[in-house]
């Protein structure tokens, strides 16, 4: 079987992923870095984060727990002071077993409307 990796020039996009250490949230981080986006890679463990992602200008680590929103305040702050902007947003914590938490309102008042992937 033959995969297609997208293509695509990202470059200027923002891009934020949680849980982007291991499994998809970690494949769709790392196709984004690919096509040129900036990464804000999020998990919950900064030192195991800091282990496994591209080395890159473009790629960038920080420590959010999906769970605490004033975790999740301060990670959208920090990227909208540094970048302006925050184009594309993987919000599907994958939890344990399953499980998923829910997009938080201070996402919605931060960011405005944007298209989730």
């Amino acid at each position: 079987m033959t995969h297609r990796l997208l293509r695509a020039d990202l470059s200027g996009r923002v891009a934020l992923v949680t849980g982007a250490i291991r499994g998809i949230g970690r494949a769709i981080a790392d196709i984004l870095a690919a096509n040129n986006a900036h990464v804000v890679y999020t998990d919950i463990n900064l030192d195991t984060a800091k282990e496994g992602i591209p080395k890159s200008s473009t790629c960038q680590v920080m420590e959010m727990d999906v769970t605490n929103e004033t975790q999740i305040e301060a990670v959208v702050s920090r990227i909208l002071d540094e970048h302006g902007h925050i184009d594309i947003l993987d919000w599907l914590p994958r939890g344990a077993h399953g499980s998923t938490s829910p997009k938080p309102k201070c996402i919605h008042r931060k960011m405005g409307e944007i298209a989730p992937i």
